[in-house]
C-alpha cells in the first residue's frame, strides 16, 4: 500500500514540476554550407540592410520623378457669396450679362455655385540642381545595395566563425573525454599496484586527483559546446529552442593566404566610394541652385453652375524662367555644408581604405602564424603522446614513478588541447582573411595536421 502511495506522489510531482527548457529544445544537424546559406538569408542585419537598400532605391525613383512631366486631375465644387469670387465664377461659366454690372449685384451678389474640373501639366526640362540630386540618389542607392550585399557576406562570415567555434568546442570535449578515460585507467592501474603493495595510498590519491581534475575540465568543455552552439544558432537567426549540431568537414575551409584581390573591389569599400560620389553630387546640387530654372505648364479647366450641363472650358499655357538673386545666404550656406560633407566623406573613405589594407595585412600574418603554430602544436602533441606511452610502459615495468606517469598523461592531455586550439585558430584566421578579401574560403586545399 505504501508503495502505491509513493508511486502516486511521484507521478503528481512529475506533473507539477515544470519541464526544463532543455527538454523542449530541438536539434538540427547542419553542414558549413548549410550554415552559410541560412545566415545569408536570415542572419543578423540581413533583412534590415535589404530594407534600407529598398528604401534608397525608392528614394532614387522619387528624385528621378522630378525630371519627368507631372500630370494632375482636379475636381471641385464651391458655393460662395463673395463678390470677387462670384464675379469671376460667372465669367468662367460664361453666364455674365449686362445686368450683372448693376452696382447692387456687384456689391451684394446672390450665392453662386461653381463646379470645376481641370487637367494640369507641369514640367521643368532645365533644372540642373535636380539633375545633381538624382545623381546623388543614384550613388546612395547603389551604395545601399552594396552595403546589403556586404551584410550578407558579414552574416555568412559570422556564421562560419560560430560554426568553426562550435566544431572546435566539440573536438575539445572529445579530447577532455579521452583525458578522463586515460586518468581513470591510470587510477585503476595505480589502485592495483596499491593493493599489491607496490605503491602507497598517496599514489592512489594523486591519481584520484588527476581524475577529478580531468572531469572538471570535461565539465567546462561540455559547457563550451552548449555556449558555442547557442551562439551559432543566434548567428543563423534561429529561435532559442532550436540548437544547431554542426557536422564538420575539415576540407570545407581552404587556405586564402595566396589571395591577391584588390581591396577597392570589396563590397564595403565600393559602397564607401559611392558615398563619396553621393556627397560630391550633393555639393553640385547646392552649387547649381544659383543657375536658372526653366519650367513649363499647361492647364485645361471647365466650370459650370450644374455638374452635368452648361460646361465652359478654358485653357492656359505658359513657361517660366526662375533665377535666384538673393536667398538670405541660404545657397552659400548649403554650398559650404555640401563641401564640408564631401571632404568628410572623402577623408572617411581614405581612412577606411587604409584600415582595410592594414587589417588584411594583419590577417595574412595571422594565417601564417597560425599555420606555424598548428604544425608546432601537432608535433608537440605527437611527441607528448609517444612520451606518455613510453612512461606508461616503464610504469608497468616498475621503472617509473606515479608522478612520472601522471605528469606524462597531463602533458599529453594538455598538448592535445593545445593542438586542437591551434587548428581552431588557423581555421578562424583563414575565414577572417577570406572575409576581409571578399573571397570565399570554401576550397579544398587545406592541409590538415594530425588530429589529436
Amino acid at each position: 500500500m505504501y508503495k502505491s502511495i509513493y508511486l502516486i506522489l511521484w507521478i503528481l510531482i512529475a506533473i507539477a514540476v515544470p519541464q526544463s527548457p532543455l527538454a523542449s529544445q530541438e536539434t538540427r544537424s547542419i553542414t558549413l554550407q548549410d550554415a552559410l546559406a541560412i545566415a545569408a538569408s536570415s542572419g543578423p542585419g540581413v533583412s534590415g540592410a535589404a530594407a534600407l537598400a529598398e528604401a534608397a532605391r525608392q528614394g532614387r525613383r522619387r528624385e528621378a520623378a522630378g525630371l519627368l512631366p507631372e500630370v494632375g486631375i482636379e475636381f471641385g465644387a464651391m458655393r460662395t457669396s463673395d463678390p470677387v469670387a462670384a464675379f469671376g465664377s460667372r465669367l468662367r461659366q460664361g453666364r455674365f450679362t449686362a445686368q450683372d454690372f448693376a452696382p447692387e449685384l456687384l456689391n451684394d451678389p446672390a450665392a453662386l455655385t461653381d463646379w470645376s474640373a481641370a487637367l494640369g501639366l507641369a514640367w521643368a526640362p532645365l533644372d540642373a540642381a535636380r539633375m545633381a540630386a538624382v545623381a546623388a540618389a543614384d550613388a546612395t542607392a547603389d551604395a545601399a545595395a552594396l552595403t546589403a550585399d556586404w551584410s550578407v557576406r558579414s552574416a555568412s562570415f559570422l556564421a562560419e566563425v560560430r560554426f568553426i567555434e562550435a566544431v572546435g568546442a566539440e573536438s575539445l570535449l572529445h579530447a577532455a573525454d579521452a583525458a578522463v578515460s586515460a586518468a581513470e585507467e591510470n587510477l585503476s592501474l595505480v589502485g592495483r599496484r596499491v593493493e599489491e603493495g607496490l605503491l602507497v595510498e598517496a599514489d592512489r590519491l594523486r591519481a584520484q586527483a588527476a581524475v577529478e581534475t580531468a572531469r572538471a575540465s570535461r565539465i567546462d568543455a561540455a559547457r563550451l559546446v552548449e555556449d558555442t552552439r547557442g551562439r551559432l544558432g543566434l548567428a543563423l537567426g534561429w529561435p532559442g529552442g532550436v540548437v544547431p549540431i554542426p557536422l564538420d568537414d575539415p576540407a570545407a575551409v581552404g587556405s586564402a593566404s595566396g589571395q591577391t584581390e584588390e581591396l577597392a573591389s570589396r563590397l564595403d569599400i565600393q559602397a564607401s566610394g559611392l558615398a563619396v560620389q553621393a556627397a560630391d553630387a550633393r555639393l553640385k546640387q547646392a552649387q547649381r541652385a544659383r543657375l536658372p530654372n526653366l519650367s513649363g505648364f499647361a492647364r485645361l479647366e471647365s466650370h459650370a453652375a450644374d455638374p452635368f450641363s452648361g460646361t465652359r472650358n478654358n485653357w492656359t499655357v505658359g513657361v517660366q524662367l526662375r533665377m535666384p538673386v538673393f536667398t538670405g545666404f541660404a545657397i552659400s550656406a548649403a554650398e559650404r555644408a555640401g563641401r564640408a560633407h564631401a571632404e568628410a566623406a572623402a577623408e572617411a573613405h581614405s581612412d577606411r581604405l587604409r584600415e582595410a589594407e592594414a587589417t588584411v595585412a594583419e590577417a595574412r600574418r595571422a594565417v601564417d602564424a597560425a599555420t606555424g603554430q598548428t604544425r608546432a602544436s601537432d608535433a608537440a602533441h605527437t611527441a607528448a603522446q609517444e612520451g606518455a606511452r613510453l612512461v606508461g610502459l616503464r610504469f608497468t615495468e616498475g621503472l617509473a614513478t606515479t608522478s612520472d606517469l601522471l605528469a606524462a598523461e597531463a602533458s599529453a592531455a594538455s598538448s592535445a588541447s593545445a593542438a586542437l586550439r591551434a587548428q581552431l585558430g588557423r581555421r578562424l584566421a583563414i575565414a577572417r582573411l577570406s572575409y576581409l578579401t571578399d573571397v570565399a574560403s570554401t576550397t579544398n586545399d587545406l592541409k590538415q595536421g594530425p588530429h589529436p
